[in-house]
């Protein structure tokens, strides 16, 4: 039995259109965190499921990346970030709401030993919400680079281009005729000159 999708992902053959590749640097980051957080729910909360699925999902992200910011494996990428952002930052409002005692513990500098049992509880405990969050990031981002695909003009170009008067799409406030230029005054004054006579010389 197959579901009906209300909607269908691009297909883009080949590398991504150039704002795409303007954007890597930004998604690189984004994936690297989403990475270091997967990592961290698999092997130091040892949440095998969960750290699975997440796994799954720094897959397709780094495979898009691999094909050069190909759109279609982009919307795969920012399709499960949807879900896993959500319930990421669902999960750690749950858990935070339930924790007993400080969120963060101040880093202590007494010795090697408090620093670094401070420093890797702080940093196991921001993972959690730092991976939904960067994960809806991602979403945001595949978005915009979705737009700019299907519109030809990335969604920040149209204030700039509406504020300078250069509109490449049409929008719900541009007029459906153009605007016609301003008719010319005529170049003559009723009334006045020189006129003839009737049964006069010419």
């Amino acid at each position: 039995m197959f579901f009906p999708i209300p909607f269908a992902f691009p297909q883009q053959d080949g590398p991504g259109t150039p704002y795409a590749q303007g954007k890597k640097c930004q998604y690189i980051f984004f994936l690297c965190v989403i990475s270091v957080c997967t990592g961290i729910r698999l092997f130091v909360l040892l949440d095998i499921m969960g750290g699975f699925i997440d796994g799954i999902v720094c897959a397709m992200g780094w495979y898009a990346l691999k094909c050069e910011m190909n759109l279609t494996w982009m919307c795969y990428f920012g399709m499960m970030c949807l879900f896993q952002g959500v319930f990421g930052v669902i999960r750690w409002i749950d858990r935070y709401v339930h924790t007993q005692g400080p969120w963060l513990m101040p880093l202590s500098f007494k010795n090697a030993d408090y620093f670094f049992k401070t420093f890797m509880f702080d940093t196991v405990q921001l993972s959690m919400l730092l991976s939904g969050v960067f994960m809806l990031l991602s979403v945001h981002l595949v978005y915009v680079i979705y737009q700019e695909f299907s519109t030809g003009s990335a969604p920040t170009d149209a204030w700039t281009q509406e504020s300078t008067g250069t509109t490449r799409r049409s929008s719900e406030r541009t007029p459906l005729r153009p605007n016609r230029p301003t008719a010319q005054a005529p170049s003559f004054t009723a009334f006045q000159g020189s006129g003839n006579k009737l049964g006069g010389d010419p």
